[in-house]
């Protein structure tokens, strides 16, 4: 599906996953259900549903027990990138920002990864700092108390 182009067609099944991930899954097959949903939504432009998926994959990582931090910075970057498309460069230099101490500690000495992931977090800043950001004062809320829904 994804090679011809049916991005639209894979978000419901990548629900379905999700759902089945939740009964079925451990911590980290969850956290891949979300943010793969997260990085769909993006791609057919439903930035605040994208949001929503990304930030519900951070939180239910949070809750790993041995976090690993390169997986960590992938969740981050793919937040960083949503919030910057919808111009909102504060964020997403700070969700950025955190994505480049996860990869650095990996990424040391400095390579070509850390490198661009580090440039596009400068050119979020860019952004932000000339202005061009969103009059978006905080995200909305992404959940309620009962957890992550699909």
């Amino acid at each position: 599906m994804k090679l011809q182009g049916k991005i639209q067609e894979m978000i419901p099944i990548q629900r379905e996953i999700i759902h089945a991930s939740i009964l079925h899954g451990g911590t980290e097959r969850i956290v891949n259900a979300w943010n793969y949903l997260s990085i769909l939504l993006g791609k057919v432009c439903d930035y605040p549903v994208a949001e929503d998926a990304a930030r519900n994959a951070l939180e239910v990582y949070s809750r790993e027990e041995h976090p690993k931090l390169e997986n960590l910075g992938s969740y981050h970057m793919v937040l960083s990138r949503i919030l910057a498309a919808q111009k909102r460069f504060a964020e997403g230099v700070a969700e950025a920002d955190r994505a480049v101490a996860c990869f650095a500690i990996f990424h040391n000495p400095s390579d070509e990864f850390l490198a661009a992931r580090i440039e596009e977090a400068e050119r979020m800043r860019q952004l932000r700092d000339r202005g061009e950001e969103n009059e978006v004062s905080s995200p909305k809320p992404h959940n309620d108390r009962s957890g992550p829904r699909a």
